[in-house]
């Protein structure tokens, strides 16, 4: 189940990224330079989201972890900075929503860094070679 709630999270952060995009698009078309950083923010969105959708398959991959929520406390300064910057107040439902979905993925990122005696391993590590049986010889 928390898998399946983390990939989801990760999911509606890629959406709202693409909505992000599309209404950047709409209403700074005219003026490039805002153009130019929201497309910044919603690129790092996107990032940030796909980063997380793929720490979901791997959970014991510590340096994805870190990257993931590294990347994720960027989304939420960049949506608290674009949001002052913008509108001039920080209780946009929008910016808020976008932050309370990357402070989730952060704390998805960083439960499994912060258990005491967890072993974190790549991938190619975890998958245990066949064991051949040999034929006994009389």
């Amino acid at each position: 189940m928390r898998k399946f709630v983390d990939r989801f999270l990760a999911l509606l952060l890629l959406v709202a990224a693409g909505l992000f995009v599309w209404q950047a698009i709409l209403l700074y078309g005219a003026k490039p330079l805002l153009l130019f950083w929201s497309l910044n923010g919603g690129g790092l969105m996107v990032l940030a989201s796909l980063l997380s959708f793929l720490r979901s398959f791997r959970p014991t991959d510590l340096p994805l972890a870190l990257l993931s929520a590294l990347a994720l406390a960027g989304v939420i300064a960049d949506c608290a900075a674009f949001a002052l910057l913008t509108k001039g107040a920080l209780l946009d439902p929008r910016p808020i929503a976008v932050g309370v979905l990357a402070l989730l993925l952060i704390l998805f990122s960083l439960v499994p860094a912060l258990k005491p005696k967890a072993k974190f391993l790549p991938a190619h590590m975890l998958v245990r070679p066949k064991r051949r049986d040999r034929a006994i010889k009389a």
